[in-house]
């Protein structure tokens, strides 16, 4: 009697763990369609993230081109300006002693 009562014990937990098997699984599958659900908005917004970076970075390139060029030209003007007042310096001298 203990045999068997002992076999339909073992067969009803084995059932048991089928059925709790089945239910992870229709549960997991639930689950994953719920996660999608709410990464996909997320998703979405960091590739749109993604891509005003990578055109903020575009943008900061050429700036950083153009800021330069910029202070090459400063550079040069200011050498000019300097030259100009050593030239002018220098006639006022030359006509100052003449």
């Amino acid at each position: 009697m203990s045999i068997l009562i002992g076999t339909i014990a073992l067969f009803v937990a084995f059932v048991a763990l089928w059925f709790s098997a089945e239910s992870m699984e229709r549960g997991s599958s639930q689950n994953e369609a719920l996660i999608k659900a709410h990464v996909k908005p997320v998703t979405e917004s960091l590739k749109e993230n993604n891509k005003a970076i990578t055109e903020f970075s575009k943008r900061l390139g050429v700036m950083e081109t153009e800021v330069k060029v910029l202070i090459a030209k400063r550079t040069s003007a200011e050498d000019a300006l300097a030259d100009l007042e050593t030239r002018t310096a220098a006639e006022g001298k030359e006509r100052g002693v003449a």
